[in-house]
């Protein structure tokens, strides 16, 4: 499931992603934590 281009932070992750620099879960993780983040404001 594609997130879109939400913005460049996304495209960053699946560049990332590809690489095997970090794994799905773990960008998951990091987009939950700063929507989160968002949110809180």
């Amino acid at each position: 499931m594609p997130a879109g281009r939400a913005e460049g932070k996304s495209e960053l992750l699946s560049e990332l992603i590809k690489q095997g620099v970090i794994t799905e879960e773990q960008a998951n993780n990091y987009r939950d934590r700063k929507n989160k983040l968002r949110s809180d404001l």
